[in-house]
This record gives C-alpha cells, sequence and structure tokens, in this order.
C-alpha cells in the first residue's frame, strides 16, 4: 500500500511540475530532466511512469479534464432532453449548459496553469492538440451544433459555432488570460465578481441569439 502511494504521489508531482513548466516557459522549452527537478525526483522516472514526455504531456491533459469528464456537457443534455418540449425547458438547459462551461473554464487556485497549459497544447503540440480536440473541442462542438439546431431549426454548423462562441470564447479569454482584460482597465482593478458578470451578459446574449429572451 505504501508503495503505491509513493507511486502516485510521484506520478502527481511530475504531472503539475510538468503543468507548472509547460506553462511558465512553453511545452517544447520545457525539459524531462527540468520537469524531474521541479518534481524533487529523477528524470527516469517520467519514463518509467509515463514512457516519454509525450506520454506525460497526454497525462497532464487527462489531469486537468479530469473534472470536465466528469460533469460531461453531452450527459448533462441526455438527462435532460425533456426540456427541449418547451420554450421555458430549452431557457433553463441552454443557462445550465453555459454555467457549466464558466464552472469549468473559471480559474482554479489549486490547478492555476490549467487553462494556459490547454491553450499551449492547441498551439504548438500535436499529441496534445489531438488529444484536446479528442476530449474535449470535438465532442463539446458537436453538441452545441446539436443544441442550437434542435432549438432554431437551423442546421448551419457555422451558425452554431459563431452561437457557442459567444459564451465559449469569452469564458476561455478571460480563464486563460485575466490580465489581458485587466489591461483594458487601466487604474482600475476588477472585481471578484467580474467572472459571474461575464457569464450572465454571455448567457442572455446566447439566449437572445436562440430567440429564447426578447431582449438582452
Amino acid at each position: 500500500m505504501a508503495n503505491y502511494e509513493t507511486s502516485e504521489n510521484t506520478k502527481r508531482a511530475l504531472i503539475i511540475a510538468a503543468g507548472q513548466l509547460f506553462t511558465d516557459r512553453g511545452i517544447e522549452a520545457s525539459s524531462i530532466r527540468a520537469i524531474a527537478e521541479r518534481a524533487g525526483t529523477d528524470s527516469s522516472m517520467i519514463k518509467y511512469y509515463f514512457g516519454s514526455k509525450d506520454g506525460l504531456i497526454s497525462a497532464a491533459i487527462d489531469f486537468v479534464i479530469k473534472p470536465w469528464e466528469s460533469r460531461s456537457l453531452t450527459g448533462y443534455v441526455r438527462e435532460n432532453e425533456h426540456l427541449f418540449a418547451t420554450k421555458d425547458g430549452q431557457r433553463q438547459l441552454v443557462t445550465e449548459l453555459i454555467s457549466l462551461c464558466f464552472e469549468y473554464m473559471a480559474p482554479d487556485p489549486k490547478i492555476p496553469w490549467k487553462n494556459t497549459f490547454l491553450m499551449q497544447c492547441t498551439q504548438h503540440n500535436h499529441i496534445g492538440l489531438q488529444r484536446v480536440l479528442d476530449k474535449i473541442v470535438i465532442p463539446d462542438s458537436t453538441l452545441f451544433i446539436e443544441v442550437f439546431s434542435r432549438i432554431t431549426g437551423n442546421e448551419d454548423a457555422e451558425s452554431a459555432h459563431c452561437w457557442s462562441l459567444t459564451f465559449t470564447g469569452a469564458a476561455f479569454l478571460f480563464a486563460c488570460n485575466p490580465a489581458l482584460i485587466q489591461m483594458a482597465h487601466p487604474g482600475k482593478l476588477l472585481s471578484p465578481s467580474f467572472y459571474r458578470r461575464l457569464q450572465h451578459f454571455c448567457t442572455n446574449e446566447a439566449l437572445w441569439a436562440l430567440g429564447l429572451i426578447d431582449n438582452k
């Protein structure tokens, strides 16, 4: 039992160290040796537990998206199919769907590197990119197209993507780089409630675009 706990602790330490370094230095610039040093272990442990740096990248992605998978957007919709039957139900479904998106994308003090790391994966690493696409982007985009189509009767995928970006884009931008938003308001710190206010405005925009509220 003690050996198992030690093994799991070492794996977790390597994943966290990798995520921190990937965020600080970039994925390509973070060496196996530097990751192991930050984790307080030997670089041979990366090969032992993950096979390679790419294996560690995949493990880090799985680590940060586990909460997302456990609260699957698709799962929520499938469990609440009855809400499509009425306008009030559709409004409830879309509001909760957006709430789940914002909940996951919210900055996490326990994993402050989460969102920046995922963004780096989509930009710089082909293995990380494919894993993020397979685990998050493709399933969620497919779901958003379905929800948009079932509510509006419009099957145009580009229109659905534009609609979903009204909330996913804003949430992800702020979660990944709140400093960028802050720069637009020099001399005045953003309030702790800013993220929830952003969610409120994005939700109203999304509902209005679907014809589920009369005004924003």
